[in-house]
């Protein structure tokens, strides 16, 4: 899935959800194996053939598009995964999820990937390492 125009901001239940991941993440640093894992939540066995979520800037051949990370993907794709486990796989073995934003073509769009991306990577890290 890749989200192009979107309107509004993070809820403040997905906030909270964020800072209760990182305050997690600190006290017991092995959660981020499986926060890594992209079928941690799937019943035991169920796999498939999906890596890591999109973390960089890339150029999307189907989209025709420079797509960035998008931010909620660690916690929805999983979802999506263990839905379709849940029910039996009814895509089959092979099915795949991924989420992403899409930014457009060009030397905008690209601009624009790396300003998400970077600013996706700035909010983690300051709920990793506070200033304070």
């Amino acid at each position: 899935m890749a989200v192009v125009d979107t309107k509004g901001g993070a809820s403040a239940g997905t906030i909270a959800s964020m800072l209760n991941i990182a305050d997690e993440l600190k006290k017991n640093p092995g959660i981020r194996k499986v926060l890594g894992d992209p079928y941690a939540l799937n019943p035991k066995g169920i796999r498939g053939p999906d890596g890591r979520d999109q973390t960089g800037v890339r150029f999307d051949k189907d989209l025709a598009m420079w797509t960035a990370p998008f931010l909620m993907a660690g916690i929805n794709t999983r979802v999506v995964r263990r839905s379709h486990a849940l029910r039996g796989l009814p895509c089959g073995e092979s099915f795949r999820y991924s989420e992403v934003m899409g930014m457009g073509s060009g030397t905008k769009g690209f601009s624009r990937a790396v300003s998400v991306a970077g600013g996706i990577l700035g909010f983690m890290s300051a709920l990793l390492f506070p200033m304070i």
